[in-house]
């Protein structure tokens, strides 16, 4: 099994090289930039016809998961103007789904909140790309939104922010998570009254987690929103006024 099965830990360095994208693949120029996250190179790379070409023949390539390379670029922590040259070039990528049914969205959701890394860019452009990627369930029914609740009070970098009382990081990744919670929130808002295979919705993650107050409120602010919206509805489907 690989490190990047368990969705909670996909992103370390010694992960990213601990095996490798390019077995049986001949586009290895790629993704071996992507395994050792030479990411100017690789920009500057992309530019190129050679690049370009190698690129055209790996967007129907499946790799490690059933990865794709936006997959596989979104787990590595890939900065945004390369997540978005390769995304704006193949857009099909963005809704393609991986053996354990995560679209890219989930994966860059998966890694950034993990790591503590500034992927909103990223979550948003690919929230904008695709959007019904917002609502696309893993295989154990969990949304990006849901897994970005499920990893925000408890993640690594909130616990380290905690450890080593460091208040304004702490502070920092916290804005940073409820950005990128924002942000699926607006690309799916009816993905806050979702619920995973276990019967557990975004809000229900978030209080198991610790999440702060304010995401919360908002969390439940949209749903009360969703659930009047929903409501009217089904009354004006079943002729009442």
């Amino acid at each position: 099994m690989t490190p990047w099965a368990d969705a909670t830990v996909p992103c370390s360095d010694s992960d990213m090289r601990s095996s490798s994208f390019c077995e049986d693949y001949h586009q290895e120029h790629i993704l071996d930039l992507i395994e050792t996250k030479r990411w100017i190179n690789l920009l500057i790379y992309l530019e190129t016809p050679e690049g370009q070409d190698e690129l055209w023949g790996l967007s129907t390539k499946k790799l490690m998961l059933g990865w794709n390379v936006l997959h596989a670029l979104c787990a590595a922590g890939a900065p945004f103007p390369i997540v978005r040259a390769v995304a704006g070039s193949y857009p099909s990528l963005a809704s393609e789904l991986d053996v354990l049914n995560r679209t890219p969205l989930h994966v860059s959701v998966d890694c950034y909140s993990a790591t503590g890394s500034f992927g909103v860019d990223v979550v948003e452009y690919l929230s904008r790309l695709c959007p019904e990627a917002a609502s696309e369930k893993d295989d154990r029914g969990r949304t990006p939104l849901i897994r970005a609740c499920e990893m925000m009070g408890e993640s690594r970098f909130c616990r380290r922010g905690r450890d080593n009382d460091d208040s304004n990081h702490y502070r920092h990744m916290i804005d940073h998570s409820s950005q990128m919670i924002e942000t699926l929130l607006w690309a799916r808002p009816t993905s806050v009254l979702e619920e995973d295979h276990e019967g557990v919705s975004a809000i229900e993650h978030a209080l198991c987690n610790n999440a702060p107050d304010d995401i919360v409120r908002a969390l439940q602010r949209e749903a009360c929103h969703e659930a009047r919206a929903l409501n009217t509805k089904r009354r004006r489907l079943l002729g009442y006024q």
